[in-house]
């Protein structure tokens, strides 16, 4: 069998179990398997496939067909032009939290210099994401900075730690529900991607959420704002005087999160949209003692 063949038939069924992406899945699949490039799977679509090589392709088809996330697969997700290990333990990073670390970053280029900079609090870090792709953007602008990211999960923590190493990181890597370990009035900025699907969202999800951790994504009530309420609160202890709050939240949540801020200690409180044109960013500032 050819490397073209396998694909095609891997594809074929890839597409027939409901796979969106099925014929870019199987060749991600079996780049990963053979060590090759989008250029060398082009290049080498008429080789034929040695039998192990194609018996390891198709077991990870086998995965993929259950659903399993191409990311679990291969083990990487990139992430802002980083490298991220992620599995099971933590959330695939998603293409719309990338929008979240561009407005965090305007926020924080935004603040006043100082020697030591600015403090900013990752909250439910997961694989280190957001963290570690603010660390690489400000170290890129000369930018001085104290990160600390924290999670609750211990499973979680140790693939943020494992990139945190494998990015040569000095952020700060905490166990922590929301902010509990923090002095008050200690942070500048503060971003989440939060837990904020609804029980009504996960049951109409993709069958590839079953792969990851129910503690990244279920947001409790009321519609999946539980965690979002808890975390205004904490948020608000935390901040220095005019901090920031930035965190991501699901379709159709905007307007409930901006009234959230209304007599909870926030001054300023924004939408930003995704590349979608959807609400997915609340952007809020502390207001003045």
């Amino acid at each position: 069998m050819t490397a073209a063949e396998a694909l095609r038939d891997a594809a074929r069924r890839l597409g027939a179990a409901g796979c969106t992406t099925p014929e870019l899945d199987a060749e991600v699949l079996l780049g990963h398997v053979a060590g090759w490039d989008r250029a060398a799977r082009m290049a080498r679509r008429r080789d034929a496939l040695d039998e192990n090589l194609r018996q390891c392709f198709e077991a990870l088809v086998e995965r993929r067909l259950a659903r399993e996330p191409i990311a679990h697969l291969v083990g990487t997700k990139e992430f802002f032009s980083l490298a991220l290990a992620v599995d099971a333990r933590v959330l695939v990073p998603r293409p719309e939290t990338e929008r979240l670390v561009e407005v965090a970053l305007e926020l924080v280029l935004a603040l006043p210099e100082r020697d030591r900079g600015p403090c900013i609090v990752d909250v439910g870090t997961g694989s280190g994401a957001i963290a570690l792709a603010l660390e690489a953007e400000l170290v890129r602008r000369c930018r001085p900075a104290r990160i600390v990211a924290l999670d609750l999960s211990r499973e979680a923590r140790a693939v943020a730690r494992h990139n945190l190493r494998r990015h040569q990181s000095r952020i700060s890597l905490l166990g922590a529900d929301l902010l509990a370990p923090l002095r008050p009035a200690s942070v500048d900025l503060i971003v989440a991607n939060p837990p904020y699907l609804s029980d009504e969202d996960l049951a109409a999800a993709p069958p590839e959420l079953a792969f990851e951790p129910m503690l990244a994504l279920a947001g409790g009530k009321p519609g999946g704002m539980g965690v979002i309420d808890r975390l205004l609160g904490s948020a608000r202890e935390a901040l220095v005087p005019a901090g920031w709050l930035c965190f991501e939240i699901g379709a159709g949540q905007g307007e409930a999160a901006l009234e959230r801020m209304c007599g909870g200690g926030f001054g300023r409180g924004r939408l930003v949209q995704d590349l979608a044109g959807r609400d997915r960013i609340v952007v809020c500032c502390r207001g003045e003692d």
